[in-house]
C-alpha cells in the first residue's frame, strides 16, 4: 500500500496493482495447480485511512462491509455486488449481469444503485434519495427509508415494504401485463416524499408500513 496526497494506492513492483501478475506468482510456486476460481482477495483497511472509497473491479465479486464514508463509488461486473453496514454520505454502487444486494446501509444523500440482467435487493436501506434501475430482473425492498425514491426495471417484479405513510407519496407507478398493489396512488407535487415505480411484463406489489 501508498499514501500519496491522501490516496491509498494497492500496487505491486511492476506499478499498479494487477491480480493476474499475483497469480502468476501464486501458481508458479507452492501453489501449482491452485484454480483461479480459487482465488479470493481480501483487503483490510482501517477506518481512519477511508474517508472516500473509489473500488472498481470487472469479472468478479466484490463485498464490502462495516465502514462508515464520506463518499463511496463501487463498480464491478459480470460479479455480484455486496454491501453490508456501510454508511456514507452519497452512494454509487453498479454492476452487470449480477444482482445488487445491500444489508443495513445509511446514505444521508444521494445512493444511485444500478445493474443490468440481476436483481437488486435493498434491506433496511436509509436514504435521502433512491434511485434504482435494472432490466430482465426484480427489484426487491424491505423496510425502505427515503424521502425521493425511484425503482426502474423491465421484465421483473417491484416488491417489499416502504417505511412511511402512503398519504405523504407523491406517486407515479405502471406496468404491463401485470398487477399494480399501488395504482390507486397519485402524484401530487405538494406532498413531502415521492415515489416512482415502473415495469413491464411483471408486477407491483409494494406495501407501505408505518414506523
Amino acid at each position: 500500500f501508498t499514501e500519496e496526497n491522501g490516496v491509498l494506492s494497492l500496487k505491486d513492483r511492476s506499478g499498479s496493482f494487477n491480480f493476474d501478475n499475483l497469480w502468476k506468482q501464486l501458481t508458479s510456486g507452492m501453489f501449482h495447480g491452485l484454480r483461479k476460481g480459487d482465488f479470493t482477495a481480501v483487503v483490510e483497511i482501517p477506518r481512519s485511512l477511508l474517508p472516500s472509497l473509489y473500488l472498481h473491479s470487472s469479472n468478479a465479486w466484490v463485498g464490502v462491509q462495516s465502514v462508515g464514508l464520506d463518499t463511496a463509488e463501487i463498480v464491478t461486473s459480470n460479479g455480484r455486488l455486496e454491501l453490508n453496514e456501510v454508511h456514507c454520505q452519497t452512494l454509487s454502487a453498479q454492476s452487470s449481469n449480477a444482482a445488487v444486494v445491500l444489508n443495513g446501509v445509511s446514505v444521508q444523500g444521494e445512493a444511485g444503485i444500478a445493474t443490468s440482467n440481476g436483481s437488486i435487493e435493498l434491506h433496511g436501506l436509509d436514504a435521502e434519495k433512491l434511485d434504482a434501475a435494472t432490466s430482465n430482473a426484480a427489484i426487491q425492498v424491505q423496510e425502505l427509508a427515503a424521502r425521493q425514491i425511484s425503482l426502474n426495471t423491465s421484465n421483473g417484479n417491484i416488491g417489499g415494504t416502504v417505511l412511511g405513510n402512503s398519504a405523504q407519496y407523491s406517486v407515479s407507478s405502471g406496468t404491463s401485463h401485470g398487477n399494480n398493489s399501488i395504482a390507486h396512488l397519485k402524484e401530487d407535487p405538494s406532498l413531502p416524499y415521492s415515489l416512482s415505480a415502473f415495469t413491464s411484463n411483471a408486477s407491483i406489489e409494494l406495501i407501505f408500513q408505518q414506523n
